[in-house]
């Protein structure tokens, strides 16, 4: 019952993203911030799986957006690599997923990158679809909603979806068009971890760490 209404909630989700517009929820902050604090959430995760996060972000990089959803977005893209991108028998540096952020000539590219077994080429666009799961995901937890959100919010920013061979593993690259980029607000708010935790419906307890909004 439990795996339906995450499932109902998800397609909710995703629904709402295709339905309209964004709406009055865009504001200016520094998505360099937002993954480096993302990290830093999701660190304890990885230690348990013995994995590593390293950022790649230099400098503060603005965009005027939905802060929510590009932070559900990327959760998601974090969760699944740490689902999928960490392979016990793949050399050490299996265990390493890189989230980064950079200003490039057409907007801002946003990545998260691991060193798993990656998928097909052929399979790229097919799991930005809804409920596709690859044969490889099937023995682990999941409604096959998590990409096709992603897919969602980029599709609400005017932007795209891109993955990509890793050499070994994945990258799932999330792009933003150039008419977002902004200069710092006057007074950039620092996001602490604790309000953007509030904001994504982030819950910690001893034991796991997860995103309730969050589609696995």
């Amino acid at each position: 019952a439990d795996e339906l209404i995450r499932t109902f909630n998800a397609l909710l989700r995703v629904a709402r993203l295709e339905a309209g517009p964004l709406g009055d929820n865009l504001e200016t902050f520094d998505v360099a911030a937002m993954i480096r604090d993302l990290a830093e959430f999701y660190e304890p995760v990885a230690e348990e799986a013995a994995a590593r996060i390293t950022v790649v972000a230099d400098g503060p990089l603005f965009v005027t957006a939905d802060r929510h959803l590009i932070t559900q977005a990327l959760t998601n893209l974090i969760e699944n690599a740490l689902k999928y991108g960490i392979n016990d028998d793949q050399p050490a540096n299996s265990g390493s997923i890189t989230i980064g952020a950079a200003k490039t000539s057409s907007g801002a590219e946003i990545y998260v990158a691991d060193h798993g077994t990656g998928i097909r080429p052929d399979d790229y666009e097919r799991v930005l679809k809804r409920f596709v799961r690859l044969d490889e995901a099937r023995s682990k937890p999941g409604t096959g909603l998590g990409l096709s959100l992603v897919a969602a919010v980029a599709r609400q920013h005017g932007g795209s979806v891109h993955l990509a061979d890793n050499d070994p593993g994945l990258k799932i690259v999330l792009k933003l068009p150039l008419d977002l980029l902004s200069d710092p607000p006057a007074q950039a708010p620092s996001q602490s971890l604790s309000s953007l935790a509030s904001g994504a419906d982030m819950k910690q307890d001893p034991d796991h760490v997860r995103c309730n909004t969050m589609v696995r």
